[in-house]
């Protein structure tokens, strides 16, 4: 016989009350952004990537003022856009609407 006790994963009512506590800890779900968009954004965003492989090639093994602040800040964007294409959604500090 199985014994079964009151705190058991398998019991309908103890998932749904899983559930509903995930639900209330991410109360504003974000929906997802087309993947069309995405692979959009990440056409768009890949000559970033060769900014950002300078600047860390330049900051490892190079002169360390060489990027500048352009650089930074188009390495900023690319991290921010790619954050976007990885993940599908913006980062929760961007959500400023309430």
């Amino acid at each position: 016989m199985k014994q079964t006790s009151g705190t058991d994963s398998s019991d309908p009512a103890h998932n749904d009350q899983n559930e509903h506590s995930a639900q209330d800890r991410h109360e504003p779900l974000q929906k997802q952004i087309p993947a069309n968009v995405r692979v959009m954004i990440a056409l768009v965003a890949s000559p970033t990537l060769l900014i950002i492989a300078f600047s860390v090639y330049s900051l490892l093994f190079g002169d360390w003022k060489a990027p500048g602040v352009s650089g930074i800040i188009f390495s900023a964007l690319g991290i921010f856009a790619y954050y976007v294409v990885i993940f599908g959604r913006l980062p929760r500090w961007f959500n400023f609407r309430k």
